[in-house]
């Protein structure tokens, strides 16, 4: 996760207008969860973006885990 950490002070693309380490990035290391479902899809499209397909692949296990 260190391109993670590389990332923190660039703008977030999820076009929040926030730094990625304050936006998506806090969601991507598990340091806080998405409280709408706004926060949650950004942060999902941000992993899209950025090729963090581990972090995608966790959401949608997680996501239908009940199913």
């Amino acid at each position: 996760m260190s391109e993670i950490s590389a990332l923190s002070l660039e703008n977030c693309p999820c076009q929040s207008g926030h730094h990625y380490a304050d936006c998506c990035g806090k969601f991507h290391l598990r340091q806080a969860f998405p409280e709408t479902a706004e926060q949650l899809m950004r942060s999902r499209y941000t992993a899209y973006v950025l090729k963090i397909f581990p972090i995608l692949l966790q959401q949608l296990y997680q996501a239908n885990k009940l199913y």
